[in-house]
């Protein structure tokens, strides 16, 4: 008997540890996306976007965003919109 289990711990049997597995998740949500219809652009700089959606503004970086031809819709990622906060008015 060793010391740790003299002491009351349970020591783990080596011979029978399995290794733990990791599998790939099948969704990232990294890439999943929802389209937001119904905007209307504010202001454009070269990095940046300010769009309305329900009467507030929004900030977003161009390179995170996909916005249709027509200005009317914007593509972002899901943890973005989860970031976004309105802009306040003054």
């Amino acid at each position: 008997m060793s010391f740790a289990e003299e002491m009351g711990h349970d020591i783990p049997d080596y011979d029978s540890y399995e290794a733990p597995t990791f599998r790939r998740s099948d969704h990232n949500t990294k890439n999943k996306t929802r389209v937001l219809s119904g905007i209307s652009l504010v202001y454009d700089t070269n990095k940046a976007l300010l769009f309305e959606f329900n009467k507030k503004q929004y900030w977003v970086p161009k390179s995170q965003i996909v916005l249709s031809s027509d200005g009317k819709e914007i593509e972002i990622p899901e943890w973005l919109i989860d970031k976004l906060s309105p802009v306040e008015k003054k």
